[in-house]
């Protein structure tokens, strides 16, 4: 089973990002009359525009019934896929378009059609957690039991995903999966709180214990065969790191570990950042996490709480940690757990919470990750998880001033950032820092490049975010791509990431060797 979920979730992930083109602004602003004219000059209703058909798009981006049904009126296919594989009723599947679901439906979408992959609307619907929506897509003839491979249908995906809402609305009974985890960190009044899950006499059981004093050593265990462990200490205090840093004697960085506890140690030791007992060991030197260590893995928390113990240490020993926030970070402490794992989920089920305040800010992990930064520049780079696009340049963004908005709406709806136009431009999914991809998806002119550099003063921008399968440079090595899929074992390959030493960079594995870029 666990291959072609993998399978699945791989081709879920496809994503077609771009720029937008003017028709695709005007369909994000359900702008009826500029799609008329657009199409009245003789464009195709059904040309892929960036990835994506108009009516796709639409659905995508939240567009009005009435602009949908303007494009189904003349001539869109409700059945077409976008270059991601997907198709309207996918689309509003994943983004809970639920009015939409009977109304496609009605003008001759496929419940059932699967794309190369075997992916389709039930599938999204239940990896996307819209119970609504899967009901509905059943009620009109979606079938459960379509075959996704020799053995296993739609009904097995949706067991594996181990929802309680899509399994409530398939009447099936949910059991609760925990994993070891924690401990989290809260603080009532007077009092401090720790939460874990352990596993004792071969059972995982909550673990609720009161914590006396700040300075006692905390004990993590890594949720994996060895059941490793390694002790962490509570920062007296938090403070707020600076924008600007002067370049270091050295520099490692790494991005989007996505809660992969084996790749995050085997980098750190090979890099000679800290030894195999967890010790800070690079001196004075400096390590920076690109974004995005939340979701996806197995050992978010361990992974956090290494990072932070890591940084007493560095600060103890001269050196620096630097924990940039990435799109994912932000998506959990505003409680969007769209890709958290079960695990997580559970857990927060079990103490009637959610798993958004597992990190509010009235948690130790929650008031750290407040106090971070979005973008960083050290020496002659900056250090950002999706990158800085023309617009934040254009509207004469500081980098503090992203910190600043930053750290003022960490774990605030989208509602309340839309509020504020300079919130709306540093969480934008288009140009903001943290979601930014155009060096990625547009063919940008090198002297846009060159504008964004020259404005903030800087010769070379570190990224993760995008995949790529290897750490590379961009743009006359304006841009150096970090983001890689990290191996989970030893037979998956090696742990890469990024050293910078005496203003040169190089790539540098989990067994120390370097290769300059």
């Amino acid at each position: 089973m666990k291959n072609i979920v993998y399978i699945l979730l791989v081709i879920i992930q496809i994503s077609c990002s771009h720029k937008p083109s003017p028709i695709q602004e005007a369909i994000a602003n359900s702008d009826i009359e500029s799609v008329k004219n657009f199409l009245s000059e003789g464009n195709d209703i059904n040309e892929n525009y960036n990835g994506y058909p108009l009516l796709a798009y639409a659905i995508k981006k939240n567009a009005h019934k009435e602009l949908i049904a303007y494009l189904i009126d003349n001539g869109a296919d409700v059945n077409q896929f976008n270059k991601g594989r997907k198709s309207p009723l996918m689309y509003a599947a994943k983004y809970s378009r639920n009015d939409l679901i009977p109304f496609l439906v009605s003008k001759g979408a496929q419940v059932n059609l699967q794309n190369k992959g075997k992916a389709n609307a039930l599938i999204y619907a239940i990896k996307y957690e819209n119970a609504i929506g899967l009901k509905m897509l059943i009620e009109l003839g979606g079938d459960m039991n379509l075959k996704l491979d020799d053995e296993h249908t739609i009904l097995d995906f949706a067991k594996e995903q181990n929802s309680k809402e899509i399994f409530a609305a398939l009447n099936l009974e949910y059991k609760i999966k925990l994993g070891i985890d924690g401990p989290y960190i809260f603080y009532k009044n007077d009092s401090i709180q720790s939460i874990r899950v352990e596993e004792i006499n071969n059972q995982l059981q909550i673990k609720k214990l009161a914590l006396v004093d700040k300075k006692q050593p905390i004990k993590i265990t890594v949720d994996n065969n060895e059941k490793e462990q390694f002790e962490i200490q509570l920062q007296q205090k938090l403070e707020i790191p600076k924008t600007n840093y002067d370049e270091p004697e050295k520099l490692v960085a790494i991005s989007d570990i996505e809660g992969n506890f084996y790749a995050l140690k085997k980098f750190l030791i090979g890099s000679r950042v800290m030894s195999v007992d967890y010790k800070w060991t690079f001196g004075k030197g400096h390590l920076v996490l690109v974004g995005d260590f939340f979701d996806r893995g197995n050992n978010v928390t361990q992974s956090l709480w290494l990072l932070y113990d890591l940084e007493r240490q560095a600060k103890e020993n001269g050196g620096m940690v630097h924990f940039i926030i990435g799109n994912h970070e932000t998506m959990n402490l505003q409680g969007d757990n769209r890709y958290v794992k079960t695990k997580y989920k559970d857990l927060a089920l079990s103490l009637d919470t959610t798993t958004k305040m597992l990190y509010g800010d009235n948690t130790e992990l929650g008031q750290w990750l407040r106090t971070k930064n979005c973008v960083e520049k050290i020496g002659n780079t900056i250090y950002v998880h999706g990158g800085l696009s023309k617009r934040l340049a254009d509207e004469n963004f500081s980098l503090q001033e992203m910190n600043n908005i930053g750290r003022a709406y960490y774990g605030k709806s989208n509602e309340d950032i839309i509020k504020n136009n300079r919130a709306k431009g540093v969480f934008s999914s288009n140009a903001g820092p943290l979601w930014y991809r155009g060096y990625f998806t547009e063919n940008l002119p090198q002297s846009e490049l060159d504008l964004i550099t020259s404005h903030y003063n800087i010769d070379h921008i570190v990224v993760g975010h995008t995949p790529v399968k290897k750490i590379k440079t961009m743009y006359q090595d304006k841009v150096i791509a970090i983001d890689l899929k990290h191996p989970t074992s030893p037979q998956k390959g090696l742990v890469h990431g990024l050293l910078k030493q005496q203003n040169v960079f190089y790539t540098i594995n989990e067994s120390g060797k370097t290769q300059k870029l």
